[in-house]
């Protein structure tokens, strides 16, 4: 819900408002450091995937079993956000994953 969620729980609450400038700060140090940390884990999980696969070793591209699931926020209508997950078949690891947000990438813009 963002900012706007936020502020009427601080409300409810009898809380302090988090200003919007602030907030932006917040979501955009939480989304650098979940980014890391994402390219960190998807680098260990290829490093599994291709020690899976031993009569590939080597190679710089491996042939792999995968499948794709995904998914939007509403169905049957125009969503503006939703997902995307490669899942190998073998570990069962996510080897690639893709968000589609366009409110993600408007907020993060500061």
């Amino acid at each position: 819900m963002g900012q706007a969620g936020l502020s009427n729980f601080c409300e409810m609450m009898d809380m302090p408002v988090l200003h919007h400038k602030t907030y932006l700060q917040h979501q955009k140090a939480i989304h650098e450091k979940s980014s890391s940390y994402s390219s960190q884990i998807m680098s260990e999980a290829v490093q599994i995937v291709r020690n899976a696969y031993p009569e590939q070793a080597g190679k710089p591209i491996i042939d792999i079993d995968v499948s794709y699931d995904g998914s939007w926020h509403t169905r049957g209508h125009k969503s503006n956000c939703g997902l995307g997950c490669v899942i190998e078949n073998r570990t069962g690891l996510v080897v690639d994953n893709e968000v589609l947000s366009k409110f993600c990438q408007k907020c993060l813009v500061v």
